[in-house]
C-alpha cells in the first residue's frame, strides 16, 4: 500500500514524504521516502509508526551534501514539543565536498477529529 506525500498544511510540515507498507509471510516492510525498517508480521509498532506518521508525530530528518540526500534519520515529536531521533539510515557517499543541507519532511493529513494513542482503546 502507498500514500504520496500530502500537500504542505502547516508551517511545522513544510513538505511531505510518501508512505509505503509491504507485507510478506514473515514480516512488514515500512518505508517513509528512502528511509525504511522491517518489523515482524504480527508487530503492533508497525501500525503505531504508521498511524504517528499519518498525524505528523514523526517526521524524516534528510541530510543532503550537494544537494543530493544522503542520509535519513527517523525523529519522534515528544512531549515537551521537541524532537528526539529514533533510527538512522544512509547511502555510502564517496563525495565529501559541496554544501551540507538538512531538511524536515513531516506528513499532516488534517486529521483533528481522532488521534491514535487517545482513541486506541475505543476502537478495539
Amino acid at each position: 500500500m502507498r500514500i504520496p506525500a500530502p500537500r504542505p498544511q502547516s508551517e511545522n510540515c513544510q513538505q511531505g514524504f510518501d508512505i509505503c507498507v509491504t507485507f510478506d509471510d514473515r514480516k512488514c516492510r515500512l518505508r517513509f521516502d528512502r528511509w525504511s525498517l522491517d518489523f515482524a508480521r504480527n508487530d503492533h509498532r508497525a501500525m503505531e509508526l504508521f498511524e504517528q506518521a499519518m498525524h505528523g508525530d514523526v517526521r524524516l530528518r534528510v541530510d543532503t551534501i550537494g544537494g543530493e540526500p544522503w542520509h535519513w534519520t527517523l525523529e519522534r515529536h515528544t512531549s515537551d514539543k521537541g524532537w528526539v531521533a529514533e533510527q538512522s539510515m544512509g547511502v555510502l557517499n564517496l563525495r565529501f565536498w559541496g554544501q551540507r543541507g538538512v531538511t524536515y519532511l513531516c506528513n499532516d493529513f488534517g486529521f483533528q477529529a481522532w488521534t491514535p494513542l487517545a482513541n486506541r482503546a475505543n476502537a478495539a
